[in-house]
């Protein structure tokens, strides 16, 4: 699985400035993903003899990763909870460049256990490379942002006493790391805490910093490569402390540009701490 979302800087005639996967051909098939409606078919109970206690929600059933229709953009996916039958957090997943929602729900389902809401909007498809590769990018930060403020209501309508309300967990990969440094600034989003992959440690100033605060309670830095960990440990990092801003890295420098194994186990390790600094406020 690591080996299949590794990313890598292509340099072929076509695709000379793109950020790719390096991934075994052929592509591999996408998890199996379900639509809103083949999900709401489904049962929303469990069987009797296992029904919840008064205090409780009826468990979340089906299957793990569903697809989200999101008025005015492309479907999302979400990965769901099964199971839950208590309000759970919403982490919010931005891929990078020449990437696949379905990937970002993947790996993040693994990072989190499958205990969170896990929502990934799609963006834009990639427009200089054939569409059978289903290849997909972002747009400005303005029309990022509107569909990350869609995406979220869609989710929070369609599992309205499932998604716990309140701070949402932000994490994006490279360029949704670096659209993510500014998204996060914004408090419609509701951000409370975020996970920055290869991405979103540049441009940093302690007012920025600062602006972040009592909001956002925590943001952890994930690194495959050496520019991304020391960007964080000369700048960054001491730019946060100073600001009062509680923040931490984690880094294998031989991963290379990538938020699969072994980054994700990295940030697997942080996320419980992560996690708690939200829920618990």
């Amino acid at each position: 699985m690591a080996a299949r979302r590794r990313f890598a800087i292509c340099a072929a005639a076509s695709l000379t400035l793109l950020a790719c996967r390096t991934r075994p051909e052929p592509a591999p098939a996408r998890p199996e993903i379900k639509t809103e409606a083949e999900t709401r078919s489904a049962p929303l109970l469990a069987a009797a003899s296992a029904a919840p206690l008064p205090s409780s929600l009826p468990p979340l059933v089906g299957t793990p990763l569903v697809a989200l229709p999101v008025p005015g953009f492309g479907e999302a996916v979400v990965s769901v909870p099964l199971g839950a039958t208590k309000p759970r957090t919403l982490v919010l997943a931005l891929h990078g460049n020449f990437d696949r929602p379905e990937w970002q729900c993947d790996v993040w389902r693994r990072i989190t256990r499958g205990e969170t809401f896990v929502l990934c909007p799609r963006g834009v498809p990639r427009r200089d490379v054939p569409r059978e590769l289903d290849r997909w990018e972002w747009s400005s930060l303005a029309k990022t942002k509107a569909e990350l403020v869609a995406a979220i209501a869609a989710v929070r309508a369609r599992y309205p006493e499932h998604v716990r309300p309140g701070p949402v967990v932000f994490t994006g990969f490279s360029l949704g790391a670096i659209l993510g440094a500014g998204l996060i600034q914004d408090p419609a989003l509701e951000v409370g805490a975020a996970v920055l992959v290869e991405g979103g440690y540049k441009g940093w100033t302690a007012g920025k910093a600062k602006a972040l605060l009592p909001r956002v309670r925590r943001v952890l830095f994930a690194c495959g490569q050496t520019d991304c960990r020391n960007a964080y440990r000369y700048q960054v990092g001491p730019l946060f402390q100073r600001a009062g801003l509680s923040s931490t890295v984690v880094a294998d420098v031989k991963a290379g540009h990538t938020y699969d194994e072994p980054v994700a186990a990295l940030v697997q390790a942080e996320w419980p701490a992560l996690l708690s600094s939200i829920e618990d406020q």
